[in-house]
């Protein structure tokens, strides 16, 4: 019996674990939608194997249907009910799963630029973080305006020169002479300048730097390329091209094709030409003035500052720069066409300064006095030189400038020979050169002062004074080197070999009286020498005290006296007057930055003579500039 009562446990554990079993089976999909066809199937199937009572199996189809039932009742609780028409359902996204997808994509993105090699975070060479890229492009508008009562005979000596040697004798067509504009207007001409420029440091203390800009031609201070010319391309020249040392942090040493270093912005702290303030007549702008160099002029040569920045405290500051210039040097085979070459040293520019500054936090003043030798500028009578038997060059061409603007006084630099063939007409091809020298004083102060936060109003004063300036100077060579300009000639009264009267002539020679000439009104028997070695000139401005942000701005006004042989006429401002020396007169600027990096600027400037015959023009300069 006992054994029986076993078996009869043993058999029915085994069925209970069996319906459990696949009832367990079958809860993976009561879980997720019951269905009570496949539980009733499942316990008749029991039955009918007789793993269980039909009474058990009734049992369960009965527990089945009921728990149907109440799943069926919860999923339709939780069921939403369907949304509103124009209604829109946004399935919330916990923040756990944003992180996750954020971090996922972050991953792709950055294994993708990793591959490619356009993001990697530090992959960066070195060499990018040490070289500035600088630049800027102006667009201007400008209108020459001249009086119609201006004299039409004034000589282009610049093209005298450079198609030279031209000839120049008492028979010659005076309507085959280069001559300036003086009386046409010249309205809306249209030109762009374009500097771009790469600085790089090299190692502490050391850097190198380069820029492009355009130009008409190598003229050393204009970078304005004119439109037009059919479309044509325009030039690009090495406008800069230098290295700088800094051993201590006191010293510069500059080498090479550099900016002026006679000038201080007071602000831009790259050794590179501040391009968006260049052309706008910064006030803050101080140094060497361009009544002696002209903003855009460049230096070749050598140059060292020693500044004491900050050492002194109390906002004083005192640096000094002296530098070495080759101007102009002799070509290796000067002259070309000769057996015997020029032994002739090169001509220099040696220049010395010394600025002071001093400044608080509303109040600023500055000083600077500077010294410029030009050495062997002056132009020399050559040798006798035997033009008419084919000499090509004369002993002293080389002492021609390479450049001439309008002002200073001028003669011939040849001492030609008559052909005895023809005494009374022959040829008398020349050059023209400097009657004399050049050593410059120039002494300049600022002040300015500032209203509340944004304003400062400044004063500039500039004073230059040509030391080697002499009268007499234009008398040194008779009978030869008399001066061709800046002479106004007198009428004289001289003897008429024809009629056996007299008969009144002009006589230009300042240094000598026509022979048997009697004066005239009692007027003078010598032509008069107009020339003088100053010039000065005054500023003011009232602004910003940046011109970098849109909305900033700034006007100035201020006036100009340049006396003939003051400065050299070739490196002055070529704005003014357009050009040249000999000219006073009046600038009005105003500057307004349309927004960051770009900025408008319109220039009037009126100018006259100052000695001799009438030269009246107005120049109007309306300027676009955008700078990075």
């Amino acid at each position: 019996m006992k054994s029986l009562a076993t078996a009869k446990y043993v058999r029915n554990l085994t069925s209970a674990g069996t319906v459990a079993l696949l009832l367990a089976l079958a809860s993976p999909a009561q879980a997720q939608e019951p269905s009570p066809n496949v539980t009733a199937n499942l316990i008749r199937l029991l039955v009918e194997q007789k793993v269980i009572t039909q009474q058990a199996g009734d049992a369960l189809l009965a527990q089945a249907e009921a728990e149907a039932q109440t799943a069926q009742a919860k999923i339709a609780a939780a069921t939403p009910p369907p949304p509103a028409e124009g209604a829109v359902r946004i399935p919330y996204v916990p923040q756990v799963v944003k992180d996750q997808i954020r971090d996922e994509v972050r991953q792709e993105v950055l294994a993708q630029a990793k591959t490619e090699g356009w993001a990697t975070p530090g992959n960066v060479p070195e060499w990018v973080s040490r070289v500035k890229v600088t630049g800027d492009v102006r667009f201007r508008s400008q209108s020459n305006l001249f009086s119609k009562t201006n004299a039409n005979d004034f000589i282009d000596f610049q093209r005298f020169n450079a198609n030279g040697p031209t000839d120049f004798n008492e028979t010659a067509d005076a309507n085959t002479l280069p001559l300036l504009n003086s009386r046409e207007d010249r309205v809306s001409q249209f030109s762009i300048r374009v500097r771009l420029g790469v600085e790089a440091d090299l190692a502490p203390g050391v850097r190198a730097a380069i820029r492009l800009a355009s130009g008409n031609d190598n003229g050393p201070a204009s970078t304005t390329g004119v439109l037009g010319g059919g479309f044509s391309k325009k030039d690009i020249w090495l406008d800069q091209a230098f290295i700088t040392l800094a051993p201590v942090d006191f010293a510069t040493l500059t080498v090479g094709r550099m900016p002026n270093p006679f000038v201080s912005s007071g602000r831009a702290k790259s050794a590179m030409t501040d391009a968006l303030r260049a052309g706008s007549r910064d006030p803050m702008r101080f140094g060497v003035s361009d009544l002696l160099f002209d903003e855009d002029l460049n230096f070749d040569g050598v140059a060292l500052t020693l500044d004491s920045g900050e050492r002194f405290g109390s906002g004083l500051n005192l640096a000094v720069t002296g530098g070495a210039f080759p101007f102009e040097q002799l070509g290796e085979d000067d002259p070309v066409t000769s057996l015997a070459k020029t032994d002739a040293p090169s001509k220099w520019i040696l220049g010395g300064q010394a600025r002071l500054g001093w400044n608080n936090e509303d109040f600023g003043a500055k000083l600077a006095v500077g010294y410029f030798d030009f050495s062997r500028v002056r132009g020399q009578i050559s040798e006798p030189c035997l033009a008419y038997v084919g000499a090509v060059d004369c002993s002293t061409d080389y002492t021609r400038p390479s450049f001439i603007a309008k002002g200073n006084t001028l003669m011939y630099l040849r001492q030609i020979v008559a052909d005895p063939t023809n005494p009374n007409f022959y040829a008398k091809p020349q050059y023209v050169g400097l009657v004399n020298d050049y050593n410059v004083l120039e002494v300049s102060g600022q002040v300015h002062a500032d209203i509340g936060d944004e304003l400062r109003v400044s004063l500039n004063g500039t004073y230059v004074k040509n030391l080697a300036f002499d009268r007499n100077d234009i008398c040194a060579n008779l009978p030869f080197g008399l001066p061709l300009t800046n002479v106004t000639g007198v009428t004289v009264s001289v003897p008429d070999s024809t009629t056996g009267g007299r008969a009144n002539v002009l006589n230009t020679n300042p240094c000598s009286a026509v022979e048997g000439s009697t004066a005239v009104n009692g007027g003078s028997l010598l032509a008069s020498y107009d020339s003088g070695d100053t010039a000065w000139m005054v500023q003011g401005w009232v602004g910003s005290k940046g011109l970098r942000k849109g909305g900033e701005w700034s006007v100035g006004l201020g006036y100009k006296w340049i006396e003939p042989d003051a400065v050299l006429d070739s490196l002055t401002d070529s704005d003014f007057h357009l050009g040249g020396t000999n000219a006073k007169g009046y600038i009005v600027t105003g500057n307004y930055m349309l927004s960051d990096n770009l900025r408008m600027t319109g220039r009037y400037l009126s100018a006259s003579e100052v000695y001799g015959n009438p030269l009246a023009v107005d120049v109007l300069q309306i300027d676009l500039v955008a700078a990075f």
